[in-house]
């Protein structure tokens, strides 16, 4: 059958000819072979599962199918699909990673669907044995408006499907459950779904937003799918439990529970067959094989990793070996396809098997050279111009931003350019070159005038796209720090400090409410109304000290409340006098960031940009357009994005003919920054120049010469910058990255510098003191925290040394190609740590890596672990700053009890800068042998784990250090007197009053309006969520952000009962009273009476006023008591009492 006959190309024609097919294809290039496999699968409109030899090759292979495959049609994009192997080593009792779980388990719902699809996956994916598929579509059913579902059933039903119950969903695999509300998390939508039963009939189902959890307009039904590939009924979890029970009485116990984490290893205890991927698919789809030789080796030597550790895992759990491996041989998987049609893809010089076909293609990759974008336009412009005067050349490009800003780099170079919305046939392409959206992994040219494909990684460095998330405000996180949980010590305005114990609801006179109950000295007890949460917040200190609790009715707190301020006033003079200086400090104005040159400048980010990230570029800029001197501090995370908002910075400062100087904290880390601002300012002719021990001193001498006359615009180093004899021409912006790792005589240096040039920090955790100076408003402060894609928090483990735990972390990490970062922060013993670590991993490459090395040496050994010739690198803590090096995903910290938080935190952010699961394995000595100071700090870190969680580590620095200096006033005391939340409230108030400024007094009206508001608990039933929400509800500042949230708890709880409608009324009551200053708002029978005092916000023209528009409805008692009656047809409730007097209330305060 020839090709011209059936119409199919040479490739299709090939396979067709042969039944089942089995065909060799030799000479594609990567790249290349994506072509050829996309357009085969949209050609024949078959599935086809690739087999690769590594994640990296599988990963790339998707980015590249799905850039040669069209947007919308039978096989598009959305249907190529990565199945993942495990990243933990077998029989390794870890848990998996989340993401690869989710990615596996969508890829089975993809192959059940029926619809052509393209999957790619690896040797040891393939062997991994899979639930039955019966047992798969038995777990996966349909939920529609109008049909009957009892939520218990419903619960059930996705608890046995591998649904992990939470009290909020915000990931795949998830449920909630609330009254008659059930939330979960589908890998099988994009959305989490809100699904609303009456009774059990399914009344509603919305898809809602897990980071907001309000929801939208409804579906008709969802599809609900299994997220695990343990599936276990419960009837079958018991009958393991029983199985086990002699032979391990505590996995027995602990299955009798739920399915703990772990299990995947015993994967035969829970089904009694097995699958594998090839038997979830359709019959129509064929296989690719690459190098189907090595293929079989590598899953050989994998089959034999898996005994030797099953073997091992047995000496210590005995189970593991009368249990079945759960992985096949390699030889099985292959035969479950021996009747598929195949096709074996052949490096160009590889033999054939004569007995198979073979398709021979000519396709090359092509590589370019230079170091950065700059160098490598340079040389690939005359090559350029030959390729597009013969050949079509095809540049991929990530997104619209880029597209223009290499249409007119290109036409800077006189190269004409046409966009491509799609990928047209080969046929219709003339030479030329275009620009076309998408993503590929590697350039490639097909034959010797075929089509040329440049990829924008190759040219201009690899793209990475971040999640766009909800920023959050620096309101939220302070609001999150101050949070009150069981057990914290707290401080009342009024009362002083005490333990919150419990949040307990009471019922007098008929009428329930629910109140905060806090202990004080003598075990008296307060209860404290909710609706009176903002006086009150949780006790920071000095120290981690437990504070003295205050007496109830004892003259104390007001005297402590008394000295407090007495030594807040000489601060409060210094923050004056600063703001003054501040103030009269005349910068130097930046110009708009409009121009031509900056927006260039924009454009060369290789990310997109979050939306916090964007916020605070702007407020840089805007500072820096300002004549004040600029003085912000820039907090967030590793790898969120600080370092481009420096470089924007920079950008405007140079373009305005200013200097930048970049201070940072260690050699290796101004190294680096010289590395990245050359390469990001390569198109810009901009002079960046490096001063560190790096350099001889005649170097050093050349450099500092050349900043004095004004040949550097940008100058990078590190403390060495702030030397006497360095000075610059025109000095315009400093960048401080990492403040907290400077000296004092070097911080003192920097502060004389401020006084004359705009300053940018940035830090991931800042100083307490810093944090203490920007919470009180004396600089200003931007948080970035939405984290990149697919970045996950990293599992942080505290273990006394133990080799069989460390031995195993080091081979999971080199089994999946990644490397470890060893600290050891003793350079005369660090020889003999590399050398038991060379023991614990003996097939690694070890190298070793501290500040007392040479110079030249140090640079070699970083040099070389970049480059991947070492895997593992035993180091001091010179790493903790800025080492970039995404590979790196498991770091292992010995002795972890005697560095700082700061610095177990920055160390812990060298790994997880990928999607990959990354570890840190904090090694520490009994307990009996550590501070009480260390425990807490080890327990800070193991507690924040979550993206973005500097700040909050900073502010749990603050609580076990205290509160520090401000401005150098000794004040550690005070603060430990009343609390830092309160310390910091004094040192605003004093400062007000020493400008002339009103001072804002917290306002707390009595509102009485006769019924029982609160939330209950069978409406809301987490006590922690709901003094959660308490606490929101009392920052309510007026009554459309009160409506707003009470729309928020309608749609995640249901129908609210009459007590939340009350304390909504309740709620709004107080919003209205703040506002006028009114003392006290109470029902009358008719409508409500309203309490003034000489202090109240009432114009006595607005209430005359108020009585003419309203006649008897409005009636003054006496000079301060305002009788707001309801309408006569509104009285018989009160909530139409309430609700009428409150919109006479707001229309007297003006309708604000």
């Amino acid at each position: 059958m020839s090709p011209s006959a059936t119409g199919l190309s040479p490739l299709a024609a090939a396979l067709a000819e042969r039944q089942p097919a089995r065909l060799q294809l030799r000479g594609a290039c990567v790249g290349h072979r994506a072509q050829l496999l996309a357009n085969l699968a949209a050609e024949l409109r078959r599935s086809l599962v690739i087999v690769v030899r590594t994640p990296e090759e599988a990963e790339a292979l998707v980015l590249d199918l799905r850039f040669f495959l069209p947007a919308n049609g039978p096989l598009a994009k959305g249907a190529v699909h990565l199945f993942p192997q495990w990243e933990i080593l077998p029989y390794e009792e870890a848990p998996l990673n989340p993401v690869i779980v989710r990615a596996r388990m969508e890829v089975l719902h993809a192959a059940r669907a029926g619809a052509p699809c393209c999957l790619v996956t690896t040797a040891r994916a393939l062997m991994q044995k899979l639930p039955p598929v019966a047992t798969f579509d038995q777990m996966s059913f349909s939920l529609a408006v109008g049909e009957e579902q009892p939520v218990g059933v419903l619960l059930r039903r996705l608890l046995e499907a591998g649904y992990r119950q939470t009290a909020f969903v915000e990931t795949p695999g998830e449920v909630a459950h609330r009254g008659g509300i059930v939330d979960l998390f589908s890998p099988r939508h994009p959305w989490p779904v809100r699904v609303e039963l009456f009774g059990d009939e399914i009344e509603s189902i919305r898809p809602f937003d897990p980071t907001t959890q309000r929801s939208r307009a409804g579906l008709d039904a969802v599809e609900v799918g299994p997220t695990h590939e343990l599936l276990l009924t419960e009837a079958r979890r018991l009958a393991a439990a029983a199985w086990v029970e002699e032979k391990s009485p505590r996995l027995a116990e602990r299955l009798r529970h739920g399915l703990p984490e772990g299990m995947e290893h015993l994967y035969a205890l829970f089904h009694d067959g097995y699958h594998t991927l090839f038997d979830y698919l359709a019959s129509d789809f064929f296989c690719v094989f690459d190098d189907p030789a090595r293929l079989a080796a590598d899953a050989l030597e994998f089959t034999e990793l898996v005994a030797a550790r099953q073997a091992a895992a047995a000496v210590e759990r005995p189970i593991v070996a009368e249990i079945a491996t759960p992985f096949m041989d390699y030889a099985e998987v292959v035969e479950t396809v021996e009747l598929v049609d195949q096709l074996h893809l052949l490096a160009t010089a590889a033999p054939a098997d004569p007995a198979l076909g073979l398709v021979e293609v000519d396709a090359a990759p092509v590589v370019l050279v230079g170091e950065g974008m700059k160098e490598r336009l340079r040389a690939l412009t005359p090559q350029l111009r030959l390729w597009c005067a013969a050949r079509p050349v095809l540049l991929a490009v990530a997104s619209e931003g880029q597209m223009e800003r290499f249409t007119r780099l290109f036409a800077d170079l006189e190269l004409a350019t046409t966009p491509l919305a799609s990928m047209p046939p080969p046929a219709a392409l003339v030479p030329g070159l275009y620009l076309i959206r998408g993503e590929l992994s590697r350039s490639f040219a097909v034959g010797e005038v075929g089509p040329l494909f440049l990829a924008e990684a190759d040219l201009a460095g690899q793209r990475q796209h971040l999640a766009v998330r909800k920023p959050t405000t620096i309101d939220e996180v302070l609001h999150d720090l101050r949070a009150v949980k069981t057990g914290d010590y707290v401080v009342h305005l009024r009362h002083g400090i005490g333990r919150y114990t419990d949040l307990v609801t009471l019922t007098a006179a008929g009428l329930t409410q629910e109140f905060l109950q806090v202990e004080y000295a003598g075990g008296d007890k307060l209860f404290v109304p909710v609706g009176e949460l903002d006086q009150v917040s949780r006790y920071i200190g000095e120290e981690g000290r437990a504070p003295a609790l205050s007496k109830l009715g004892s003259p104390a707190w007001e005297r402590a409340k008394a000295q407090t301020r007495k030594g807040v006033e000489l601060v409060a003079r210094e923050l004056v006098e600063l703001y003054a200086a501040r103030a009269a400090s005349e910068g130097f104005t930046f110009s708009a960031a409009d121009d031509a040159e900056y927006l260039e400048f924009e454009a060369t980010f290789p990310y997109d940009e979050t939306p916090d990230q964007e916020e605070t570029i702007r407020q840089v800029l805007a500072d820096m357009a300002s004549p004040k001197v600029m003085d912000r501090l820039v907090c967030g995370d590793v790898g969120f994005g600080k370092t481009e908002v420096a470089m924007r910075a920079a950008c405007r400062a140079v373009l305005d003919s200013k200097q930048v100087v970049l201070l940072a904290p260690t050699t290796l880390l101004a190294e680096q920054h010289d590395q990245s601002f050359t390469a990001r300012f390569a198109n810009l002719p901009v002079r960046i120049g490096h001063l560190s021990r790096l350099l001889s001193p005649k170097e050093q001498q050349q450099v500092v010469e050349e900043a004095r006359a004004g040949r550097v615009d940008i100058l990078i180093g590190t403390h060495r910058l702030l030397s006497r004899d360095l000075a610059f021409s025109d000095l315009g912006l400093i960048i401080v990255d990492e403040e907290q790792r400077f000296g004092v005589r070097q911080k003192e240096r920097l502060k004389s510098l401020k006084t004359r040039a705009d300053c940018l920090t940035l830090t991931a955790t800042p100083i307490p003191r810093t944090l203490h100076m920007a919470m009180a408003g004396l600089r200003d402060i931007s948080v970035i925290t939405t984290p990149p894609l697919a970045r996950l928090p990293v599992a942080t483990r505290i273990l006394h040394r133990d080799d069989g735990v460390l031995a195993d972390a080091l081979a999971r990490e080199l089994a999946r190609g990644g490397q470890v970062y060893w600290i050891h922060n003793r350079v005369q013993t660090i020889g003999r740590a590399a050398e038991a670590v060379a023991r614990l991993a003996p097939h690694a490459r070890v190298a070793i890596a501290h500040g007392q090395m040479e110079k030249h040496e140090l640079s070699r050994v970083m040099t070389a672990f970049r480059d991947r010739e070492h895997d593992i690198l035993v180091t001091t803590t010179i790493i903790e700053s800025g080492i970039d090096l995404p590979r790196v995903n498991t770091i292992i910290i010995d002795r972890a009890d005697t560095l700082g938080l700061a610095q177990l935190y920055q160390l812990r952010g060298r790994v997880g800068r990928s999607s990959h699961q990354a570890y840190c394995y904090l090694i520490t000595p009994p307990e009996t042998q550590m501070t009480e100071e260390a425990q807490e700090r080890l327990a800070a870190l193991a507690e924040h784990t979550s993206l973005g969680s500097g700040f909050q580590i900073a502010a749990h620095d603050l609580e076990i250090r205290g509160g520090g200096n401000l401005l150098g006033a000794q004040q550690a005391g005070k603060i430990a007197a009343v609390g830092y939340d309160l310390y910091v409230r004094l040192v605003e108030e004093a400062v007000a009053q020493l400008q002339g400024r009103p001072v804002e007094e917290l306002f707390a009206p009595k509102v009485t309006l006769d019924c029982s508001a609160y939330l209950p608990s069978d409406y809301v039933h987490d006590p922690h969520e709901r003094l959660h929400l308490y606490q929101q509800i009392a920052t309510l500042s007026d009554r459309e952000q009160a409506e707003d949230a009470f729309a928020a708890l309608v749609d995640r709880y249901g129908q609210p009962p009459a007590e939340v409608r009350a304390l909504l009324l309740t709620t709004e009551a107080r919003i209205l009273a703040q506002r006028l200053r009114a003392e006290e708002v109470k029902l009358s029978p008719d409508g409500l009476i309203v309490h003034f005092s000489a202090r109240s916000r009432v114009d006595p023209a607005a209430v005359l006023a108020l009585r003419q528009r309203h006649g008897p409805r409005v009636e003054l008692r006496g000079e301060y008591t305002l009788h707001l009656r309801a309408r006569d047809d509104h009285r018989e409730t009160v909530a139409t009492r309430v609700h009428d007097g409150l919109a006479l209330l707001e229309e007297l305060g003006g309708g604000e």
